[in-house]
């Protein structure tokens, strides 16, 4: 089902069913929350976290933004955290999927697909590649 640079999955989520304007107010806030990453600073999370670099940071929001350029029906994520070693991570989850975008390293998004009770599956994309989150599939599109 996921294969390095070509994911396709069902998504359905049903909160994503917004007016353009929800959905747009929803991208900027997803921006606006990564751009907030810049101003972390070690130890962020009372255990000795290390913030995002910039670096991430930026190739995050040019990754995102790019989602709705692309397609229309593009859903942003449910949840946009810094992990605790310095990398930013996206979130979509429905009642039957969890899907996890992981920025480590500014040229590369690790993913995570769990559908249901199946075992999750694990590829990766260049950051350059848009990846377009609808809520009647998920696809890789070249960008």
């Amino acid at each position: 089902m996921v294969a390095d640079l070509t994911l396709s999955i069902r998504f359905p989520v049903n909160a994503l069913d917004a007016d353009d304007d929800e959905t747009g107010m929803a991208w900027q806030q997803a921006v606006e929350t990564l751009e907030g990453f810049r101003d972390l600073s070690n130890g962020w999370d009372g255990n000795g976290a290390d913030p995002p670099v910039q670096e991430i940071i930026s190739a995050a929001v040019t990754w995102l933004k790019q989602m709705p350029l692309l397609d229309h029906r593009a859903i942003p994520p449910t949840q946009i955290v810094p992990g605790s070693l310095g990398e930013v991570l996206f979130v979509w989850q429905s009642e039957s999927q969890f899907i996890e975008a992981e920025i480590e390293h500014p040229e590369v998004v690790e993913w995570m697909v769990k559908v249901g009770d199946a075992e999750p599956e694990f590829c990766s994309t260049p950051v350059g590649r848009a990846v377009v989150l609808a809520s009647e599939e998920m696809s890789a599109v070249s960008g």
